[in-house]
């Protein structure tokens, strides 16, 4: 799988992983394994990490992931999602998440997981950017 994840339920945080050429297929697939996995919990925060990823998205690929996100959170709330990237392709895929799911998803693309870290709300930065790098081993 191109998009790996990882949980920590302390920081109440994901982080997906893109690595390589990743696909809307793939990135459905770590959303789908995400949400079945024991450790997460309603209102729990992500974070994409494109930086070192080829995105093969296309716009229509993310109607299955908002779906699947839709169906989630209805009963959870909505969720906030935090690009890393350089890639204007996916500022716009982050936009259309936005647009595409009805406010159901809030997605906005970052240079830096520090930025992102105070946009989604968490105060322990370092402790972000540790679980983040470890993430991304």
């Amino acid at each position: 799988m191109s998009v790996r994840y990882r949980m920590s339920p302390e920081l109440n945080l994901v982080v997906f992983v893109g690595m390589g050429a990743v696909t809307g297929r793939d990135l459905l697939a770590s959303v789908r394994a995400s949400l079945d996995d024991p450790l997460r919990v309603p209102g729990m925060l992500n974070i994409l990490d494109m930086i070192n990823a080829q995105d093969e998205i296309e716009i229509h690929d993310l109607q299955a992931v908002i779906e699947l996100e839709r169906r989630f959170h209805r009963r959870n709330g909505a969720v906030l999602l935090a690009v890393l990237s350089f890639s204007d392709g996916m500022r716009l895929l982050a936009n259309a998440i936005t647009l595409l799911s009805d406010g159901t998803i809030e997605a906005e693309v970052f240079h830096d997981v520090q930025t992102a870290a105070a946009w989604l709300g968490l105060a322990d930065a370092a402790a972000v950017e540790t679980f983040w790098k470890a993430a991304r081993s």
